[in-house]
């Protein structure tokens, strides 16, 4: 009895009560989707031709929105009146820019932070930072 309740490893995959023999037997569709023999047993062409399929709907479907997004010319050109950023936006980004690879190459070039990193790292966790 406790037995026809267990789910056969080796025949069926268990997920929430669908492996127990009183589920897959009633279910024929179910248990033949999640059968290991069935895939073992010389049907892993049948996976394949469904993934070739799933893969060819998916081209279908995104060809025509990745052509017409990234290769085809817009049918009249639209004036946004968009320039570049001004200094006072381009400054400010720059100097952070050089400032995280500066910090980069040399964490402790001005004050320390690799550290204080370290030190903080060594009270918190008990681990030393190369």
């Amino acid at each position: 009895m406790a037995s026809e309740n267990r789910c056969p490893s080796r025949w069926l995959l268990c997920h929430r009560g669908y492996g127990n023999r009183r589920n897959a037997s009633s279910s024929g569709l179910h248990q033949q989707v999640v059968s290991l023999p069935w895939i073992a047993g010389g049907q892993e062409i049948v996976f394949l031709l469904v993934l070739l399929t799933s893969a060819l709907f998916d081209i279908a479907y995104f060809f025509p929105i990745i052509y017409n997004s990234f290769f085809r010319e817009p049918e009249h050109k639209i004036e946004t009146g968009i320039s570049e950023a001004s200094m006072l936006m381009v400054i400010p980004i720059a100097v952070c820019a050089a400032i995280s690879i500066l910090l980069g190459i040399a964490p402790d070039a001005f004050v320390r932070f690799f550290s204080i990193a370290s030190l903080a790292a060594k009270g918190i966790l008990g681990v030393k930072l190369k």
